[in-house]
C-alpha cells in the first residue's frame, strides 16, 4: 500500500469523505495594506513564509481548487446538478489558539477555483498558522443510509494544509480539526489524566476529539509526515490502523449503549457511526431500522461478545489492518 496519513484519518468520518482532494493556494499577499510579499509564497511547499517580514495585518487573496469529480464522489447522484456546499478555509495557530473558519465564494458551489479573501492580523499570532480548505455541507438530507453526509456542517473533502509562517520556528501542528496536539503533561489533569497516553479520546460532545499527546515527539514526527512510500510511511499507517480501530471501538459502544437504553442516538455522530458500521455487523439485515433493532435485541440478550466479534472483523476490513502490516512487514523485510 502506498497511503499517506491522511487515508488513516478520513476513517474517523463515517460517510463518504474525499481526503487530500482540495488544492489551496496563495493568489496575492499584502502587508498592511501597500506590500505584496506574494513572492514569500511557496507553492510546493505550501509555505507562506512572512517570519523575516514586520507587519500588522496581513490579506490573503486564496483559491481553492474544486475539481468535478470530487463533488461526484461526496453528494449523492439527485444533487449532482446543484450541490449543498461550501468553500471554506479554517485558521488554526496552536500558540495563541486562535481557530476560526472563513467562507471562499459566494453564489452556487461548481468545480473550479473558489477565491475569497482572508484577514490576519499579527498581535494575535505567533509561531505558525495553519490554512486548511474544507468542503462542507450547507442542508440537511433524509437519506441516511447510503453513506453520504446527512448533517448541515458536515466535512466533505479537504485539501494539504497551508503553513503561514510568522515567527522564526515551528509549532506542532496537526492537519484536521478532529485530530489535535496537546503536551499531556503540561497541560495534566483533569483534561490529561495520563501524562504518557500516546492519545485520548474525548467523546462526551456533539463531535468527538482525538488528542495526540505531543510528549511523544518521534511519534509524532511520524504522524506529521507526508511521505506516501517508504518505512515511515508504512509505520505511519499502522499506527493509524491501531489507533482508528480503538477509537471505533469506542465510538460504537457509546453510540450502540445509547440506543440500548434510549432507543434512539443523542448525537449526530452517533448517528452516523452507526450507519457506517451496522451494515458490516449485520450484512444480512436489510435497513437502517433493522439493524437498529438487531443491535438492541443482542445488547439486551448479553450477546456482546458476538457483536464485538462482529465488530472487530468489520473494523478489520474498514480500515484495512492485514494491507497495513503486510506493507510494513514488506518494507522491513
Amino acid at each position: 500500500m502506498t497511503r499517506a496519513i491522511t487515508t488513516r484519518r478520513q476513517h474517523f468520518l463515517p460517510y463518504r469523505f474525499d481526503d487530500h482532494a482540495l488544492v489551496l493556494r496563495v493568489e496575492r499577499c499584502v502587508l498592511d495594506g501597500t506590500r505584496d510579499v506574494t513572492a514569500s509564497y511557496d507553492a510546493e511547499r505550501s509555505l507562506l513564509d512572512l517570519s523575516s517580514s514586520r507587519f500588522k495585518a496581513v490579506r490573503l487573496r486564496l483559491g481553492v481548487k474544486v475539481d468535478a469529480e470530487v463533488l461526484a464522489s461526496v453528494f449523492p447522484r439527485a444533487e449532482h446538478a446543484s450541490p449543498p456546499g461550501q468553500v471554506a478555509v479554517t485558521v488554526t495557530c496552536a500558540a495563541t489558539r486562535v481557530r476560526r473558519a472563513v467562507v471562499l465564494g459566494t453564489g452556487a458551489l461548481t468545480a473550479g477555483v473558489v477565491q475569497g479573501e482572508l484577514d490576519l492580523v499579527r498581535k494575535d499570532l505567533h509561531g505558525t498558522v495553519e490554512l486548511v480548505p474544507v468542503l462542507v455541507r450547507t442542508s440537511e438530507r433524509s437519506e441516511d443510509d447510503d453513506e453520504f453526509a446527512t448533517t448541515t456542517g458536515s466535512r466533505l473533502a479537504t485539501g494539504r494544509a497551508l503553513e503561514v509562517r510568522i515567527d522564526v520556528g515551528r509549532t506542532p501542528r496537526g492537519e484536521y480539526l478532529d485530530i489535535r496536539y496537546e503536551s499531556f503533561r503540561e497541560q495534566g489533569p483533569p483534561q490529561f489524566p495520563r501524562p504518557d497516553a500516546m492519545y485520548q479520546l474525548d467523546c462526551e460532545g456533539d463531535a468527538p476529539v482525538l488528542w495526540l499527546n505531543l510528549d511523544h515527539s518521534k511519534i509524532c514526527s511520524v504522524f506529521d509526515g507526508t511521505g506516501m512510500v517508504g518505512r515511515v510511511a508504512r509505520v505511519r499507517d499502522v499506527l493509524f490502523a491501531q489507533i482508528s480501530q480503538a477509537v471505533w471501538t469506542r465510538l460504537f459502544w457509546r453510540a450502540a449503549r445509547g440506543v440500548q437504553r434510549a432507543g434512539e442516538t443523542v448525537h449526530d455522530w452517533e448517528h452516523a457511526v452507526l450507519t457506517r458500521l451496522l451494515p458490516r455487523i449485520y450484512p444480512e439485515v436489510p435497513n437502517h431500522e433493522s439493524r437498529i433493532e438487531a443491535l438492541r435485541a443482542d445488547l439486551d440478550g448479553d450477546a456482546d461478545d458476538l457483536v464485538l466479534a462482529r465488530l472487530d472483523g468489520a473494523l478489520q476490513d474498514l480500515l484495512e489492518v492485514a494491507a497495513c502490516a503486510t506493507g510494513l512487514a514488506e518494507e522491513l523485510s
